[in-house]
């Protein structure tokens, strides 16, 4: 008898029954990887486009906002947007192997950028500080020129939206873990013809 719950015990099992190998050519394998490569670049560039707004949107907020907190706030959005820029750098998807390329070379190229895709959680969490710092500075910078116009007063509406942000993006990312995970099952049951 297993001390795991049954929910747990049923997945253990289903995870680990052997998977049906898949055959498939060269060629099936290199349209799969580039495919694979158009959404990562996709992703890429509408990373580069985030990280320009970002990074615009608060840098007009340094030079326009009213006091130096809120200028603080922004400042932090500025250079939030440059690391975020800098991550999504870092995750470039690399240069596909030629068609040519023996199918193993493909296959293991393309297992690696499956890997490289994985986004953690802890990682969103990391740039969840800098976003709720500046917020925090923004809005008391507001609150400071205006007290009874903020949304400061109203605490439990902030948290309520920083908990509900921080669920939502949990269970996308765990979402989209499971979808890697799986894509990285079906590459290692591949055989080649």
């Amino acid at each position: 008898m297993t001390t795991e719950p049954p929910n747990q015990a049923l997945k253990a099992i289903w995870r680990d029954q052997p998977t049906e190998n898949m055959n498939m050519s060269v060629a099936e394998l290199h349209v799969k990887a580039q495919r694979f490569q158009l959404r990562s670049r996709l992703v890429l560039t509408i990373n580069y486009v985030t990280t320009t707004l970002i990074a615009g949107l608060f840098g007009w907020g340094v030079a326009t906002a009213p006091n130096w907190l809120s200028r603080l706030g922004c400042a932090i959005g500025v250079l939030f947007g440059l690391a975020f820029g800098w991550w999504a750098h870092q995750r470039r998807p690399g240069r596909m192997p030629a068609a040519q390329s023996p199918g193993t070379t493909i296959l293991e190229f393309h297992r690696r950028e499956l890997e490289r895709a994985r986004v953690r959680f802890r990682t969103m969490l990391i740039f969840l500080v800098p976003v709720l710092l500046s917020s925090g500075l923004i809005t008391a910078g507001a609150y400071a020129m205006r007290p009874s116009t903020s949304l400061l007063h109203r605490p439990a509406l902030i948290a309520l939206l920083i908990v509900a942000w921080v669920v939502v993006a949990w269970r996308r990312q765990r979402q989209y873990a499971q979808k890697i995970q799986r894509q990285i099952d079906e590459w290692d049951a591949v055989r080649l013809e």
